[in-house]
Parts: C-alpha cells; sequence; structure tokens
C-alpha cells in the first residue's frame, strides 16, 4: 500500500493502528479495494481550481480549493496547518460563515510568506461541518476561502497550495472529518510530500489526534478555542508534542530544528 513509515518508536499495537487507519481512510475514498490494493485515479475530490468549480465527486469527498501555486518552488516540502484558530479568529460555538466575519490573525499571514521564502508550500486542512447542517453552501465555503487567500497574499505575499475540507456531519463517519486522516492522505497522494517530515500545526486536540494518526509531527498552539483545555492541565493527545503561542511561533520553531 506504500505506507510510510515514522521515525518515531512505536509499540507493535501503535502501528497496527495506524495502518489499520490509514487503510480505513485510503478505502473510504477509493483509494483502496477490498483486496487492500490501491486503485489508481479513484480519489474524485471537489475541487475549485483558482476559483472554477471541478466535476463533483464522491459525497464522501473532501472539498479541495487550489490556488495555482507552482509545487516546484517547494524546495523543502510543505506544512499542513488547520484554519480557524491558526489562520483566522474562530467563532466561539459557531462558523465563519460571512466574509464580514473572517479576521486574520496577528501574525499569521506574515508567517506564511515566511514559510513560502524558506521554501514551504502550506496546505490547509479542516473540518467545516456547517456545509453538512446546510448553515452556509460550497459555494460560500469557496468565497470565504478565496478572501481568506486574498487578504493573507495582500498582507504578506504568502501563498497558500491549497485548502482541504471536510464538510460532513460527525455522525457520517467519513473518512475525511478530523480526527480520521483522510484529508492528509489525500493531500500526500496529490503533492507527494513525506509524513514523517510534514508538520500539522493545529488548535485542538483533535488537530493532534489527526497527526498521530497520520504520522505526521504536530505543533500545538495557543491562539484558538482549545488552549483552555491545555491551561486546565488536560494531557495533550502526543505528550511530547510542542506547545507554542501562534502560528509565527509554530513557524519558527520547525524552522529552527530543521
Amino acid at each position: 500500500m506504500g505506507l510510510e513509515r515514522s521515525n518515531v518508536d512505536l509499540t507493535n499495537l501503535e502501528c497496527l493502528g495506524m495502518l489499520l487507519s490509514r487503510a480505513a481512510a485510503l478505502y473510504a475514498v477509493g483509494r483502496l479495494r477490498l483486496h487492500f490494493t490501491q486503485k489508481p485515479g479513484r480519489i474524485n475530490e471537489c475541487a475549485f481550481v483558482n476559483g472554477q468549480d471541478a466535476p463533483v465527486g464522491m459525497r464522501r469527498d473532501p472539498i479541495v480549493i487550489t490556488t495555482g501555486c507552482r509545487p516546484s518552488s517547494h524546495s523543502n516540502g510543505y506544512v499542513l496547518v488547520d484554519r480557524d484558530g491558526v489562520l483566522n479568529v474562530a467563532v466561539a460555538n459557531g462558523y465563519v460563515t460571512d466574509p464580514s466575519m473572517l479576521h486574520i490573525l496577528p501574525g499569521a499571514a506574515e508567517a506564511v510568506a515566511e514559510l513560502n521564502r524558506a521554501g514551504y508550500g502550506v496546505i490547509v486542512i479542516s473540518n467545516q461541518q456547517c456545509v453538512g447542517k446546510g448553515l452556509f453552501s460550497r459555494d460560500g465555503l469557496r468565497q470565504i476561502t478565496e478572501r481568506l487567500r486574498d487578504r493573507i497574499r495582500d498582507a504578506s505575499g504568502g501563498e497558500i497550495d491549497a485548502f482541504y475540507y471536510c464538510p460532513h456531519l460527525r455522525e457520517e463517519r467519513c473518512a475525511c472529518r478530523k480526527p480520521s486522516p483522510g484529508m492528509i492522505f489525500a493531500a500526500q497522494d496529490r503533492f507527494g510530500f513525506d509524513l514523517a517530515e510534514t508538520p500539522f500545526i493545529g488548535d485542538s486536540y483533535t488537530d493532534l489526534e489527526t497527526a498521530k494518526a497520520a504520522g505526521t509531527p504536530a505543533i500545538f498552539t495557543l491562539c484558538g478555542l482549545e488552549a483552555e483545555r491545555y491551561h486546565a492541565g488536560e494531557p495533550l493527545p502526543v505528550a511530547s508534542t510542542p506547545v507554542v503561542a501562534d502560528l509565527a511561533e509554530a513557524v519558527g520553531h520547525w524552522l529552527r530544528r530543521r
């Protein structure tokens, strides 16, 4: 199946869990047959390429919005980031469903540009079940994404390569909704990055569980809605996860360790 092994020492049970998690995610998005062989060309994405709607794929596929960046310029690979609470202010008990609700977090735009200058592409991995709830349309999600992309570009020159969104309800138990690693695997299939060398920067415990399931390094930021869980003493899913103030500090931490 082409499963990558992590640099982290894992017990046999943990390794088996990661393998089964990835196999389930691949099967659910059509990249795995029942006898566990990959079937090329079956990852049908609902993509908005440069703002244009591509053919809609299967109901349980993630929504993918790409921005036309040149992968050849990303000599050092990619960095994965959550959206709400990392790039923009998260809405407590709600969703960003209107451009007027979109507020870029301090330092986030420059952090994206810093990654670009260091040879990294940036990919967003985000749950957006507001679409599945009928609170927001796919076209509305595209408009918010374009506004976010433009504000980051205008503020710092930073570019985001792609946005992966899970629009499904939690009870649908799809393979792309975090903490399932389906969106990360779909992005890896498209962009070809090494999981062990591609960090996922998130502001929620779910983000950290997603990184663990995918076999990627994780960095936890305290600029989102779940910082209070950490400050209250709730253990992180992976105890060794670096904890930083925001995206800018997370980027600095990653670049220093390279």
